[in-house]
């Protein structure tokens, strides 16, 4: 069964409520680990939308 992050997060948010200063703590982090997908995503979409 697929559990939504944001219904996980806001769940969280409710028991623990320091949660989003965890994140906003902690948002560079993943950043810099998504940062390489996002890059690759937006040179996939340029090229298309170049051959296009």
């Amino acid at each position: 069964m697929e559990v939504s992050p944001v219904i996980v997060a806001l769940e969280a948010e409710e028991r623990e409520p320091n949660f989003s200063a965890w994140v906003h703590c902690h948002r560079p982090l993943v950043l810099r680990q998504i940062w390489p997908y996002l890059i690759k995503l937006a040179t996939f979409i340029s090229i298309i939308w170049f051959i296009l």
